[in-house]
């Protein structure tokens, strides 16, 4: 669906799996373009995960938003993600570039396309689905959407307790598949200018940048930060299953051991990378660089010259 674009600067995607390196050249790109930069990380939101998050430092001469943005216990869902964040760029693009920035691939989506229209789940199938979950334990919940949705059930992990109770409310909800939900939704294109980055590494070199991140988030203090988190009661709070958090809690409770810990953060950090990258892989309007310093310079001509033949305000 054709929509009319708003006169302003772009919004600039830079997309790619985690540990790529979009934050150090985000960094980069916004001082060359005079940019703002958007956080689309669905964990770096949240006040007081910076370690396990691997948040960014904050740019000293540049704005940057949606960074801390929320309390724990709170769940920010896509939708509200999206609201956020159009606010925001309605404020942002008159002034100057949007930097774009993360992996959450849902939450990119949300934002690009918005969300489908789907009404309240009722309470008593939340608490259907509560009491199988607590009876049946989280593989069963995998198993039934799995039987009733094995398209989305591939693209989630097993142990996602949020989004696998989500899919299965608004499946029984609206009596159809969430895969079904989204073929048919009909996206409502952005009314800025905009155009799509990706990074991306060979496995072994992001295999060292895992490995070495690992360990500076356990030197710089993650069990303390973890450990803080559930001082403060937060142990069922969903956004400790992600990766790092997950694994802390684990060893926290005495259920892995310190070389497991290590371990199972980098593996389950890969396999967020591989998942990331096969999303991000589906959308053929990405162009896709590999992330190296030396590429910056390159990169950086090539979204001013993309913007500069479609006519769109370009800082130099």
């Amino acid at each position: 669906m054709a929509v009319e674009q708003k006169a302003s600067h772009a919004i600039i995607f830079l997309l790619g799996p985690t540990a790529v390196g979009k934050t150090d050249f985000s960094f980069y790109l916004a001082e060359h373009l005079s940019a703002s930069i958007l956080n689309c990380d669905s964990i770096q939101m949240y006040k007081g995960l910076d370690i396990g998050s691997a948040k960014p430092d904050f740019l000293k001469n540049q704005k940057q938003f949606l960074f801390d943005e929320w309390d724990p216990p709170f769940v920010c869902t896509a939708g509200v993600f999206r609201k956020t964040a159009l606010s925001i760029l309605e404020k942002e693009l008159p002034h100057r570039p949007v930097l774009a920035v993360g992996g959450s691939g849902f939450y990119v989506q949300a934002l690009e396309k918005g969300m489908y229209d789907i009404k309240p789940v009722k309470p008593e199938i939340k608490n259907r689905i509560k009491e199988i979950q607590k009876k049946r334990g989280t593989g069963h919940l995998y198993d039934l959407l799995k039987f009733l949705d094995p398209e989305y059930a591939q693209q989630i992990s097993s142990q996602d307790t949020y989004r696998i109770f989500r899919a299965i409310s608004i499946i029984l909800s609206e009596e159809k598949s969430l895969s079904l939900i989204r073929s048919s939704f009909q996206f409502k294109r952005l009314p800025w200018p905009y155009l799509k980055v990706g990074l991306y590494l060979k496995r072994d070199v992001l295999l060292k940048r895992v490995t070495e991140r690992t360990e500076k988030m356990i030197k710089a203090g993650l069990l303390e930060e973890v450990q803080g988190l559930l001082d403060r009661g937060f142990l069922n709070w969903p956004v400790l299953k992600s990766v790092s958090y997950k694994e802390s809690v684990l060893f926290l409770q005495n259920k892995i051991s310190k070389e497991e810990w290590k371990m199972s953060i980098i593996y389950r950090t890969m396999r967020l990378a591989k998942k990331q990258l096969s999303w991000f892989k589906r959308d053929k309007d990405i162009r896709w660089y590999l992330s190296d310093s030396e590429n910056w310079l390159k990169i950086q001509q090539d979204i001013k010259k993309h913007l500069s033949e479609n006519k769109i305000k370009v800082i130099t």
